[in-house]
């Protein structure tokens, strides 16, 4: 009888202190929420690439958000649907260091990637971001839910 009654009253300490670690409301945190990882922009640099010039650049200052991020791939997209990673063309990629972080891309690098298209005065050319954690994970507009799309 009195194992029982050490049994049951292991079993119910256990469950009290299950019970006292679960978490409570968590919608004052929205970064618990967070499953992912993506950047956000902080600065616009330059957004307008001179075509006949090898070394001109556009660039954005970025800040990372949810998980931590160790690079973030930069690719050019063509076709008509740029969220769509099938018509995505890799430009490179850029290791995430300090708390802000310059993504660049010159022409030369943009012309490579279109190889053998020409970069074309007047065009436009939309490039995406692929963010890669730490982990190895990777999150971009293609898995990203469509409400996050509209962001810079």
């Amino acid at each position: 009888m009195k194992n029982i009654f050490k049994i049951l009253s292991g079993a119910i300490l256990m469950l009290a202190a299950f019970s006292s670690c679960k978490k409570g409301n968590i919608n004052g945190d929205a970064k618990q929420l967070i499953e992912g990882s993506y950047i956000t922009l902080e600065k616009t640099n330059n957004t307008n690439l001179d075509f006949s010039n090898p070394a001109a650049t556009v660039s954005i200052d970025v800040k990372e958000y949810g998980s931590p991020v160790a690079s973030v791939n930069i690719y050019v997209a063509t076709g008509s649907n740029t969220f769509d990673p099938k018509g995505w063309k890799l430009i490179k990629n850029v290791p995430y260091s300090g708390d802000v972080t310059t993504l660049t891309v010159t022409t030369a690098e943009l012309a490579a990637a279109l190889a053998p298209d020409a970069v074309e005065p007047g065009n436009q050319y939309t490039l995406q971001n692929e963010v890669v954690t730490k982990d190895g994970r990777k999150f971009s507009n293609a898995n990203t839910p469509t409400n996050f799309q509209s962001f810079p």
